[in-house]
């Protein structure tokens, strides 16, 4: 697949069109890319998507910890 022109039948070294502009790869703008997507629902931090779990500590506090959720069950 050509990363140029999106072609199937080349690849982007091969392309005959002029290279064109980066685009966000989740909203298609040219202004920015996905990491500073205005669209894209934005997570606090990666992997911060799992639930939380209490493990006790030596002194008997609780550390809460996020975890991914095929961990937690």
């Amino acid at each position: 697949r050509c990363y140029n022109c999106g072609g199937l039948d080349h690849h982007a070294k091969e392309c005959k069109l002029p290279p064109q502009p980066k685009k966000c790869h989740f909203c298609q703008s040219i202004d920015h890319m996905v990491a500073s997507c205005p669209v894209k629902p934005h997570q606090s931090s990666p992997g911060s998507q799992g639930k939380q779990l209490s493990l006790k500590g030596d002194e008997g506090e609780h550390d809460n910890l996020a975890v991914p959720h095929d961990w937690a069950n």
